[in-house]
């Protein structure tokens, strides 16, 4: 239960990470195309050219500043990339969808990372994304 005057973080209907998000202009639909948790690379550091991540919120209050970053597990490194988002919750029913296009992002090294959510800076979900090694190094 929420304590006294402390206003609860939104709550994460959905997290993914994607090839590509396509938003119809008639509809406003998303489709989400795809989806994976696990890229693999012959060198490291090794450089993805792009992935989207895609994000459903609800039961936000007001004016929410949303965090996105990728992580290496360990903490080893600094975040690999960070987006915001600024969203309205006018309804704590409403259910806000947002989708950040990365571009570039470069691993240093094979191995665990993750997929953080913050609103506000305060946690709210994550989601592994496994970089594998593979082939023969020379």
């Amino acid at each position: 239960m929420a304590e006294v005057g402390i206003v609860p973080p939104p709550y994460a209907l959905a997290l993914g990470v994607c090839d590509l998000i396509y938003r119809d202009r008639s509809t406003g639909k998303r489709f989400i195309l795809g989806c994976f948790s696990v890229l693999h690379a012959t060198d490291f550091p090794a450089v993805h050219p792009a992935l989207c991540v895609y994000l459903d919120l609800t039961n936000g209050r007001g004016p929410v500043t949303i965090k996105v970053q990728i992580v290496d597990s360990d903490d080893l490194h600094e975040p690999i990339w960070v987006g915001e988002s600024l969203v309205d919750f006018v309804d704590p029913r409403m259910v806000a969808e947002l989708d950040f296009i990365v571009g570039g992002l470069r691993f240093p090294d094979a191995g665990e990372y993750r997929v953080q959510v913050y609103a506000e800076n305060q946690f709210i979900v994550e989601r592994r994304l496994l970089v594998n090694r593979i082939g023969s190094q020379s």
